[in-house]
């Protein structure tokens, strides 16, 4: 192995350090919803500057081929990874299901084992040579049908990325138009580069200029990771959320005005849009007396008390789930406002199926032997057993009665339900569990 100098390599290098320790900071914190992908796309791009910084350091050209080769597998894992942080972040997690997203993968892995296998077909670099130029040993390229593939696919990703965060910047508000932002700025940067070098803008340079702007991308992911904090506060998505809410939604901003509505809420008004939104909340429900007086006050209010209360999924973090809540109320109200918030009366997570499969089943086969349904479901409501299952002791929850006489003043169970469960848990103690 013979290496040579070329200086222009070193911003590269940089490039890959930088890349390779935000890669670390976000695997540390791997157990967030969008740190994985998010690891895995700068681990990508760590891979891709890395052979990019070797190439033009070493001599022989099946070492060169190997750095090519390299830098073609931190592209496709870059980018395939940064469509999957955004379909975690703008709330499309169903493009990641295995059979679609391995659908969108498939054409990678094409692609890699076709300039994988170059020497032996030459579709992919139609040639390959090495020449010296200016006293240092160059790989000269000749792009085949697999090379122009594999742009026409990055592109097509790149294009979708970008118009996810384009989308995101216009819909969402305070951290999280920054969060996106931030994220856009990382990914048009790297495109607009390549689209210049692959005109020879700047003439012939024998290093990577897009593994270069790595560099940059990762010093403006700084402030999105720190400031922003763009892996512990992801945006639940509106539109996937509220407005497929039965119940009408209203949101009004600090001055008393109509800021946003759900379908269920202008179904309610019957008014369009443009006859609601800026409008003063109490004008806007006019029809509603007693509703239209409580919002009249809304403006003169020299403070304000709110509950939220606010449930979280299997496998989501708690801790996650309350930043969420007071960046979200940080950022939505009025500038130099003070908020103060108390300690949550409960932090606890949901309760995840992990360990729970076989002992619901045996119990679900006891409920049917006693004409009930015996199927599990999520429920709303806390309980105690997420803290024993996280013991790893499997736990279900299951009981007479309904929840919606629990914790009443007048709190009861008909005693046929009670009957009942106690021979479903009777026959699921006797059958040897």
């Amino acid at each position: 192995m013979t290496f040579q100098s070329v200086p222009e390599a070193i911003p590269v290098g940089v490039a890959a350090v930088l890349s390779g320790a935000l890669a670390v900071f976000a695997w540390r914190r791997r157990a967030r919803p969008t740190a994985p992908a998010f690891a895995a796309m700068m681990a990508g791009e760590t891979v891709w500057a890395l052979g990019a910084t070797l190439e033009p350091l070493v001599v022989e050209l099946p070492l060169k081929r190997l750095c090519i080769d390299l830098r073609l597998l931190g592209t496709f894992a870059a980018i395939l990874a940064l469509l999957a942080f955004l379909f975690r972040y703008t709330g499309r997690s169903r493009w990641l299901e295995p059979r679609r997203f391995g659908a969108i993968c498939a054409p990678a892995l094409a692609l890699l084992v076709l300039a994988w296998t170059d020497p032996w077909h030459h579709l992919f670099w139609a040639r390959l040579a090495n020449e010296e130029v200016g006293g240092a040993w160059i790989a000269i390229r000749t792009f085949g049908p697999g090379f122009w593939a594999t742009l026409a696919y990055c592109y097509a990703l790149a294009a979708v990325a970008t118009a996810l965060l384009a989308r995101a910047v216009m819909r969402f508000t305070g951290v999280y138009r920054a969060q996106a932002a931030v994220m856009l700025f990382g990914v048009l940067l790297p495109w607009a580069v390549d689209v210049l070098d692959m005109n020879r803008v700047w003439g012939f340079v024998p290093i990577d200029f897009v593994a270069m702007s790595f560099a940059v991308t990762g010093l403006t992911f700084l402030p999105g990771l720190l400031r922003f904090r763009l892996l512990g506060l992801t945006p639940v998505a509106w539109a996937a959320v509220v407005e497929r809410m039965h119940d009408a939604v209203v949101v009004i901003d600090h001055e008393g005005r109509v800021a946003v509505l759900n379908p269920a809420a202008r179904r309610l008004l019957g008014r369009p849009d443009r006859e609601v939104l800026g409008v003063e909340a109490a004008l806007a429900f006019g029809d509603w007396a007693a509703l239209a007086g409580r919002l009249e006050r809304i403006g003169d209010q020299p403070g304000a008390s709110i509950e939220i209360d606010r449930r979280v999924l299997p496998g989501e973090d708690p801790q996650a789930a309350l930043d969420h809540c007071l960046a979200y109320l940080n950022t939505h109200v009025l500038a130099g406002t003070p908020v103060v918030q108390e300690r949550p009366f409960m932090l606890t997570r949901g309760l995840a199926d992990e360990h729970n499969g076989p002992l619901a089943a045996r119990l679900g086969e006891a409920i049917r032997k006693h004409g009930g349904p015996g199927r599990p479901i999520g429920v709303p409501y806390g309980t105690d057993a997420p803290h024993y299952a996280a013991t790893g002791c499997p736990t279900v929850v299951f009981g007479p009665g309904s929840i919606d006489q629990a914790h009443t003043c007048d709190e009861w169970i008909e005693i046929a339900q009670l009957e009942a469960a106690v021979e479903i848990l009777y026959d699921f103690a006797a059958s040897g569990w």
